[in-house]
């Protein structure tokens, strides 16, 4: 029985020791029609041809991604995270980054982890069952290995699934990684009384009905029905991390708000990186772990620098004069972006023998979210009036100049068997790429609000944006502002602080705003589709209901559930064009890709899949800094 993502990974692989002595394995993303289950020692490989993005000069570096095309299922004997590595790693050194804002809990599983700040900061410490192979490789997409898990695999209905724990395993504070750490973990998500942090912990309350210890290294998961994003959840950095049971357990009735489990308030995970100085509003700093139990596939223990040190940088012209003077060696994956213009500006003044550039994927998703339910957008005239104004191709070409996947549903370059056409994604309103199209956008945009009986043909509101992305967010942020003006919408434009704005939002004090959620391109209908669910609270981290919500909702779960891949690719379209409809009061606007620029003394750095799943840089090394 085919099912996507049905994989049983061999003992050993990125961050273990071959235990068993089988052949270390490695799965990788793919479309469902070449995805089928494996045995124990067999691993699934996407083969797909690679497109390259030409850059000027030499100071930018071509990058492959997956076509998904072309793609073929081999069995292989990669030893996983290391496929890229040229040379041997150097050991030593202090590693300097940023992060662009504060957090307010190092806790992932509670809701004041969101927020793109703290997965970009506070997951080095932190390990999750699957991991990501590192360094990233274009060519193969998204590709998973052992974590704390060093095998999976499903039950004949897809239904069931053992996960067998890596062992001598050791949290910060000394104690035993084990299963039930794991049972804690996962129990505090899905119980119905606690507030997860993320869409990640929100999402499993939907499909996982049960985690139980069948002994102290396996543990099983019971879901409700197959579901293809099983193990892409699983792997995501941003709301799995495993963490011990001593810290989330509390006595019955003597947890947070009076329920069974605790806040963090320890940072003890079993990860690379040990967290010895934290500040919510400054930043932290972080030594190698000693007893990591990660090594890379010639047996050299993770990670391989000394320090990381992270401090909040919140000015953008302070990042630019650090970067380019070595006080930081790399521009993070997530958060604030590089427009390609100026880091290749930078790279020109410093030189390339010291600065590269690298095109990857944005970890963050740029919505508009539209409040239905108040003047003037309770009109569904108002609703598509706006949906055509805003130039959505002018805006995602500013970060990158026009690359990565705008305004799309599902990720077209990776799955475009999951895909609607170029062409019929080109006749949804507000996406004609043409100047001419874009002005016939503005034009239906002015009609329809005189249509729709507004004074003076004109609708008037608030649109408030969270402060905390400065630079091209503000740029995208004013292109879309000046776009509703013109086509007759009188808007009260504010900029409030993150928290104040963040409070309105959950209570529903809003006529329009803007959000960047965290998305990944590992699946077709990925986070970013659960952004858009009824319980993915992509909103303020609050549930939203909207007309359209119901028929998005039910083609979700009959995608992950069904077991036909003709059937998902079907249901994958009618989501995008559900998503597309003129008065659906969500506006997308897409992945940019981000420009990376980074010290060229950094070796094995490679950001990919995601924005975030580079993040804990066990895999990297400094040489001749």
């Amino acid at each position: 029985m085919a099912l996507l993502f049905v994989v049983a990974a061999a003992c050993g692989g990125d961050d273990d020791e071959d235990t068993a002595g089988t052949t270390p394995a490695t799965t990788t993303t793919q479309p469902a029609a070449q995805q089928a289950t494996q045995t124990q020692t067999t691993q699934t490989t996407t083969q797909a041809a690679a497109t390259t993005q030409q850059t000027t000069g030499s100071t930018s570096i071509t990058v492959a991604r997956p076509s998904g095309a072309a793609t073929q299922t081999t069995t292989t004997t990669s030893s996983g995270g290391d496929s890229m590595m040229k040379e041997a790693p150097v050991r030593g050194g202090t590693f300097n980054s940023f992060v662009f804002g504060g957090s307010l809990t190092f806790d992932p599983g509670h809701f004041d982890f969101r927020g793109a700040a703290p997965g970009c900061s506070l997951q080095h410490g932190y390990d999750r069952l699957i991991d990501y192979e590192r360094p990233y490789d274009p060519e193969h997409g998204a590709t998973f290995t052992p974590g704390l898990a060093e095998s999976w695999e499903p039950n004949a209905a897809g239904d069931v699934w053992t996960f067998r724990l890596e062992q001598g395993v050791k949290f910060h504070d000394g104690s035993d990684f084990d299963a039930d750490d794991v049972v804690a973990t996962f129990g505090r998500l899905l119980d119905p009384n606690w507030d997860p942090s993320t869409r990640i912990g929100s999402t499993y309350k939907e499909f996982i009905t049960s985690v139980e210890a069948i002994d102290s290294h396996t543990v099983q998961f019971t879901l409700d029905a197959p579901n293809r994003t099983m193990i892409p959840f699983m792997v995501n950095p941003y709301g799995s991390h495993v963490l011990s049971s001593d810290d989330v357990r509390a006595a019955p009735g003597q947890g947070l708000g009076g329920g069974n489990w605790n806040h963090v308030t320890t940072y003890n995970g079993t990860g690379p990186w040990i967290l010895v100085d934290y500040d919510g509003e400054n930043g932290q700093k972080w030594e190698a772990n000693p007893n990591y139990w990660g090594k890379d596939a010639d047996g050299n223990a993770y990670p391989y620098m000394d320090e990381y040190i992270q401090p909040v940088i919140r000015d953008e012209t302070t990042r630019f004069a650090l970067i380019q003077s070595g006080g930081i060696d790399v521009w993070p994956g997530c958060g604030p972006t590089v427009k390609r213009l100026e880091g290749e500006a930078l790279i020109s003044r410093v030189g390339a023998e010291k600065i590269q550039g690298i095109d990857s994927t944005r970890a963050l998703y740029t919505f508009y979210f539209i409040n239905w339910e108040l003047p003037p957008f309770d009109n569904p005239m108002a609703r598509e009036a706006l949906r055509r104004s805003i130039p959505v191709w002018q805006q995602y070409c500013i970060p990158n100049q026009c690359l990565g996947l705008p305004g799309r549903g599902v990720n077209s370059d990776w799955f475009p068997a999951y895909s609607v056409s170029e062409d019929e994604y080109a006749s949804f309103a507000g996406m004609d790429p043409t100047p001419q199209g874009q002005a016939e956008d503005l034009q239906q945009a002015k009609q329809l609000l005189c249509d729709a009986g507004y004074q003076d043909c004109t609708a008037e509101f608030q649109y408030v944006q969270g402060l905390g992305e400065p630079g091209v967010g503000f740029e995208m942020w004013t292109v879309a502002i000046n776009a509703m003006r013109e086509a007759g919408f009188n808007l009260d434009a504010q900029l409030k602080e993150y928290g104040v704005f963040m409070s309105e939002i959950r209570e529903g004090r809003w006529h329009m705003t803007r959000e960047n959620l965290f998305a990944t391109v590992d699946y077709p209908l990925d986070l970013h589709a659960i952004s858009l669910s009824a319980f993915g609270r992509g909103l303020g981290g609050r549930a939203w209901y909207f007309p359209g919500q119901e028929r998005l909702d039910d083609v979700y779960f009959e995608f992950v559930r069904t077991l036909d891949d003709s059937r998902a690719q079907e249901l994958a379209k009618d989501w995008e064009r559900i998503h597309r409809e003129p008065d659906f009061p969500i506006l997308s606007i897409g992945w940019p890709a981000s420009f990376r620029v980074f010290r060229t003394y950094v070796k094995n750095w490679y950001p990919g899949p995601n924005g975030m799943s580079i993040e804990d840089l066990k895999h990297v090394w400094l040489d001749g800094k």
